[in-house]
């Protein structure tokens, strides 16, 4: 009975897979598929990421040279008054709320680190922009080769349905 149920179900149950549509035409040309494999290749975008955060980390090495500015307050209530004593005899000291605040500016002169970071950081950027450009030559080598074995194979194809016929092999 439950096979019975199912298999009714199945059948008046319209079921609707993905539409059918590419985001490529039928036809391409090599330019198109290069730059259809540049956008989307996993290899090229991690490449360009690394090279985003490169460039990050460049701005976090060298921000060490930038002034820095701190700052503090303080804010005392006295509920049973002054901590302080009177040297005087019978007076009573009328501070019940102290405050201070405070604002200090410094900047490094000289940090060993942060000389390391900017001698360091044309060679960091030249590495990461050699490999974003290693990896977009890998894809349009890959993309160029694959397409060109496309086009041979199908004049191949082309040839062999014009010359087969034309010799009885068929």
């Amino acid at each position: 009975m439950l096979i019975i149920n199912f298999i009714l179900i199945l059948n008046t149950t319209s079921i609707f897979a993905q539409n059918g549509t590419d985001s490529i035409p039928n036809v391409v040309t090599l330019k198109e598929s290069i730059g259809y494999a540049l956008r989307n290749q996993p290899a090229v975008r991690q490449a360009a990421i690394d090279q985003q955060i490169n460039e990050r980390d460049i701005r976090i090495g060298l921000s060490g040279w930038l002034p820095q500015v701190n700052s503090s307050a303080a804010y005392n209530h006295y509920f049973k008054g002054s901590p302080v004593a009177s040297t005087t005899p019978g007076v009573v000291s009328s501070i019940d709320e102290f405050s201070s605040t405070g604002l200090q500016a410094s900047r490094v002169i000289y940090n060993n680190d942060v000389l390391l970071a900017s001698r360091a950081s044309k060679y960091s950027r030249l590495y990461y922009e050699q490999n974003t450009q290693s990896s977009q030559i890998n894809v349009v080598s890959d993309v160029s080769k694959a397409f060109l074995m496309c086009c041979y194979r199908k004049n191949n194809l082309i040839l062999l349905t014009r010359i087969l016929p034309a010799c009885n092999v068929v």
